[in-house]
């Protein structure tokens, strides 16, 4: 490695860098990852510096990717990522990127389906599961549209690190991110039913409470008003003076509730 790669290596290390694709006497790949940080899914970028066959990658923050690849050489599992020209190795660590990716998604599209299938109000926590997954969607996304960046300019790159063979294996993984990129959306979309559908059954829910309560309003009202006109201090109320009258006072506003009751409920009202 050069002063520059040093430099270049001293900066990522230090302030993290944006997506893109440097070429002079290294390549220099900068990668979007998921990574898992404290359960919660997140983007890092891991850095590729590529001259020749000599290949060298950096990360920010642990992504198991580079882990996995490690454990798969100290295995002797690994073998076959050096049977070829560094460029090899770097496609199918990107290729590699691109299936987390794609499962992360996949995981979310499982959750989202059973929410979906439940057609009843979110708990909270659920509330906040669907509220976390929409915000690695959106971060999956930018990350996802800066890497097809990068494989765009990778597969029209020539290196000597890189080969025509290189070229039409990113060209692969540049058609294998645009579907994540489709599924990011569909997945997106999604979501906003979800949260559509459950507006509505509030909605919905909300305007059936309310028409009940209407509705026992009106029952209520009925008996309320002839207690009310014979809890007035006035003579000459029809029953008033019989022996029975206030009986058959009580048996009227019982009949009349029980009526409208009946009807009310023959309505779907109640």
């Amino acid at each position: 490695l050069d002063e520059q790669d040093k430099e270049d290596i001293q900066f990522f290390l230090k302030e993290g860098a944006r997506s893109r694709v440097e070429k002079g006497n290294s390549l220099l790949i900068v990668f979007s990852v998921p990574v898992i940080d404290n359960k919660e899914v997140e983007t890092e970028q891991i850095m590729i510096l590529a001259r020749r066959n000599l290949v060298v990658t950096l990360e920010a923050k642990k992504s198991t990717i580079c882990e996995n690849f490690k454990g798969l050489i100290d295995k002797n599992k690994g073998k076959y990522l050096f049977k070829r020209n560094a460029g090899f190795f770097i496609t199918e660590l990107i290729d590699e990127t691109n299936a987390r990716f794609l499962r992360h998604v996949n995981r979310i599209e499982d959750r989202i389906d059973v929410l979906e299938a439940s057609s009843k109000l979110l708990t909270r926590e659920q509330v906040e599961i669907v509220a976390r997954a929409n915000s690695t969607l959106s971060f999956f996304n930018q990350s996802t549209m800066a890497n097809i960046e990068v494989l765009n300019s990778l597969r029209k790159m020539y290196h000597e690190s890189l080969s025509a063979d290189n070229r039409e294996e990113f060209l692969d993984i540049y058609h294998d991110s645009l579907q994540i990129l489709d599924a990011l959306k569909i997945q997106r979309e999604a979501i906003m039913n979800l949260f559509n559908m459950q507006s509505i059954i509030s909605g919905n829910q909300v305007n059936v409470f309310m028409k009940k309560l209407t509705t026992l309003a009106l029952i209520i009202a009925v008996p309320t008003l002839i207690s009310s006109v014979y809890g007035m201090n006035v003579s000459g109320l029809p029953g008033a003076q019989e022996p029975f009258g206030f009986l058959v006072i009580v048996g009227v506003m019982v009949v009349v509730t029980l009526l409208l009751a009946l009807l009310f409920f023959k309505q779907e009202l109640l």
